[in-house]
């Protein structure tokens, strides 16, 4: 092989305005991704798994934008023209995406009613992000070539120099997103300051060499563009936005670490929206009183009574109705609720002489972990599992942790969505999950059919059993004042032509898997149930899905791996098996990265309950690593002066070592974590996860500058695309979001997620072991 240039100058890294062209890449796409991916959080209710589909388009795209910047730019001169007249494209799009996401939402017609399919979440994504991602994609290759054209470098140091560059960016938009951005701007506002920078680096290209009245007058100039585009963008915003709540009095908007939090009046009627999801509505006493008053009346003399909820007061003073009540502990994981519901719906009940109130503004299992207090009864009032955040309250752990808490005599209750008449196989599913789920932990588990379907799961046996007579006599006796929990309507829910189909459900042969932290599986159902309703070819595919055999399916992945480098190993050249090697390990790598990614944001979800909080500063971390590493491994080539493709070759091998080596921790974390959820949900696992954030971020940087390397020995750099590399890494990342997102966490758990991100390492393992020994034998050879 014919050894190019390998020398990256790192003399040229300071700081100038050169610089901040390339940091700006890097600011575009983080700070986007973040202010469309929180708009799409509140476009789709808040779902990881819809959000997942909507990265596997940003990385479709962006992966597009990059291959095709890389082979438009070849041989062209102007490349400062180019770049610069996307960042003047940046100005319109960025703005233009943020205002039409409440279009979107009018006509999808979500505003409390349903979540939209994965089908249509799909598409719709893959729409909306479109030209944003091809242009932010096109900017990697176009930057390499001005950056070439400008200072004279190789392709290698160019490729090098931007890429530590865009990372720095990133890490920048990350520390601006999580410190300025998310407390104190709106996402339409944060959008407008994006363009901003946009705007200011297409003038810096365009405008360097004139004097200074002409930047003077082209200053007006881009001031004057600015500001129309925000106005109109504005104008359009506020309107579509009015229309959104059409016939709801907006009373007050509040953001907190959980997510936009929305208050609006109708009529009498008082609801909270959080991230475009109905949380409740005041005043709702039926939902009150049955969330409450079935679970006490199937305890013979509550006493101690724990209430974990949304915000939803009025089931305090439910609970204060059975005298024999002294203690209700109420825990919200979201504070800004409680203070919105004090301040515009009504006061808070207080303790009196015969009932202790405490409000407990925490996670529910941070007070579960961290308390040491038992209860007779424990509620939990919260939605569905329909997010991986819901999800961590129907788990095995949460289960555990909730038995550990209960008095001998105690139970604790529950309701999910059902149905009053027809079960459907998935809805089937879905039930027998979570009860499934129950039976792990409680002994005794009864029921109250209807939509929704109420748990009541108990310690012991030894209880009285949950009949129509037993909770009307308890009704009679603690003479309740209920305008829904009636004498007349318990038989009635409980009648046996109810309770037969459901139990025939849970008596049959449940082979539902077991909900845990590490296989967040009930989620999956929730959504898929509800997206069937849109697509008889997506229910029938998701249900088989869940079903198969995940050895069998990674067993076909790696198989596909094999066949793809099989024919380049097979000619004599090692031209062509340098290649397909770099673009397999730089695939893979990409796959790894954004697995672990995942895997990191999901696991702090299940143990922290506030992923999107956190999620600028995890991925500042991540590209911080990145920027480092990259940084580190320019300075040893230009310190070694000179290497060997065999040696890039060893190199490369030990850094998917290390990839797999962190993917094991991340499994023994796992393993501890569901031994002692208790230790893994403190402090210590904030720390964990955001160590692991930077450890995988270095691997990346580590590992990129070197598989360039490959590529760029195996063709003239005059014919070198560089954004192909780039878009291998972006196909690897957007196989990973997708198979991730959709398959392996959900359906086979965070334990086969990592076993597939090892074999497929291993692979390469394999693959470079054979390349260093073909490289070595050619270059023995004198080739």
């Amino acid at each position: 092989m014919n050894r190019k240039s390998t020398i990256f100058s790192t003399d040229s890294f300071r700081i100038s305005p050169t610089v901040l062209i390339f940091m700006v890449i890097g600011l575009n796409t983080v700070t986007a991704q973040i202010i469309f991916m929180r708009q799409m959080l509140s476009l789709f209710q808040g779902n990881e798994l819809s959000l997942g589909l909507v990265f596997t388009n940003w990385l479709l795209w962006t992966a597009a934008g990059s291959w095709l910047g890389g082979r438009f730019v070849i041989n062209r001169l102007r490349s400062g023209l180019i770049l610069a007249s996307i960042y003047l494209l940046m100005v319109i799009i960025i703005p233009l995406i943020v205002t039409i996401m409440p279009a979107v939402k009018l006509l999808l017609d979500t505003v409390g009613i349903m979540l939209p399919g994965l089908t249509s979440i799909f598409w719709i994504s893959f729409f909306i992000l479109s030209l944003f991602c091809l242009l932010n994609g096109a900017l990697f290759p176009v930057a390499t070539h001005f950056l070439r054209t400008q200072q004279n470098q190789t392709i290698e140091e160019s490729i090098g120099f931007v890429y530590i560059w865009e990372t720095i960016g990133s890490v920048v938009a990350g520390l601006l997103v999580s410190l300025i951005l998310i407390p104190y701007l709106r996402s339409f506002y944060s959008a407008g300051l994006l363009a901003g920078i946009n705007l200011i680096t297409a003038w810096y290209l365009l405008e360097t060499k004139r004097g200074l009245k002409g930047k003077i007058v082209t200053v007006l100039i881009y001031l004057s563009l600015f500001v129309a585009v925000i106005s109109i963008s504005s104008l359009t915003h506020n309107r579509f936005q009015s229309a959104l709540w059409e016939g709801y009095k907006v009373l007050t908007q509040e953001r907190s670490r959980y997510g936009d939090l929305i208050l609006t009046e109708i009529a009498e009627n008082k609801t909270i929206f959080q991230n475009g999801s109905p949380l409740f509505t005041y005043p709702d006493p039926q939902m009150a009183e049955e969330a409450v008053h079935y679970a006490l009346l199937a305890h013979a003399h509550p006493q101690k009574v724990l209430i974990i909820g949304t915000g939803f007061i009025p089931l305090i003073s439910e609970t204060a109705k059975h005298r024999s009540v002294d203690v209700i502990d109420y825990v919200s994981m979201d504070r800004a609720i409680i203070e919105l519901y004090a301040e515009h719906i009504g006061e808070l009940p207080q303790t009196t002489k015969n009932v202790h109130i405490n409000y407990r503004k925490v996670d529910g299992r941070y007070y579960l972990q961290h308390t040491d207090k038992k209860y007779d009864v424990i509620i939990l009032d919260l939605p569905d599992p329909s997010t991986a955040q819901m999800n961590r309250f129907y788990t095995v752990e949460f289960f555990r942790s909730a038995k550990e808490h209960l008095n001998p005599n105690g139970l604790m209750s529950f309701k999910v969505q059902a149905s009053e008449n027809y079960i459907s196989d998935v809805q089937r599913r879905y039930l027998q999950c979570i009860y499934k789920t129950l039976q792990t932990v409680f002994s005794s588990i009864d029921y109250l059919p209807g939509d929704p379907l109420h748990f009541f799961a108990r310690i012991t046996t030894a209880h009285d059993p949950l009949t129509s007579e037993t909770l009307v006599n308890r009704l009679k006796t603690r003479d309740l004042q209920t305008r829904f929990v009636r004498e007349y309507f318990i038989p009635f829910r409980l009648h046996r032509d109810r309770l037969m189909p459901i139990k025939a459900i849970f008596q049959a042969d449940n082979d539902a898997p077991v909900n845990t932290d590490s296989k967040p599986v009930a989620y999956y159902f929730n959504i898929v149930m509800w997206s069937a309703q849109f697509s008889e070819f997506f229910r029938k595919s998701t249900m088989w899905l869940a079903q198969i055999n995940p050895v069998m399916l990674t067993v076909l992945i790696m198989s596909i791996m094999v066949l793809m480098i099989i024919p380049s190993y097979c000619k004599k050249s090692g031209d062509r098996f340098a290649e397909r090697s770099a673009w397999l390990s730089t695939f893979v790598m990409g796959f790894t990265l954004i697995s672990l990614e995942i895997l990191i944001m999901l696991s702090f979800q299940s143990l922290h309950g506030y992923v999107y909080y956190q999620l600028a500063v995890f991925i500042a971390l991540f590209m911080g690593g990145m920027a480092f590493s990259a940084w580190y491994q320019m300075k040893a080539y230009q310190r070694l002066r000179r290497t060997s493709p065999e040696k890039d070759t060893l190199r490369l091998t030990v850094i998917h070592g290390f990839a797999i080596m962190f993917t094991l921790i991340l499994m023994v974390f796992f393993v501890i974590h569901h031994r002692y959820p208790s230790f893994s949900g403190t402090w210590f696992g904030v720390w964990f996860f955001s160590a692991l954030s930077i450890l995988a971020g270095a691997v990346g940087g580590l590992h990129f500058p070197l598989a360039n390397m490959f590529y760029v020995y195996t063709r003239p750099s005059e014919k070198v695309n560089a954004g192909m590399l780039y878009s291998v890494d972006l196909m690897g990342a957007l196989a990973g979001s997708f198979l991730m997102s959709t398959v392996f966490i959900p359906v086979f758990g965070y334990f086969y997620a990592a076993r597939l991100i090892m074999a497929m390492n291993l692979l390469i393992l394999l693959v470079l072991v054979l390349l260093y020994h073909r490289v070595k034998k050619l270059s023995n050879s004198g080739v």
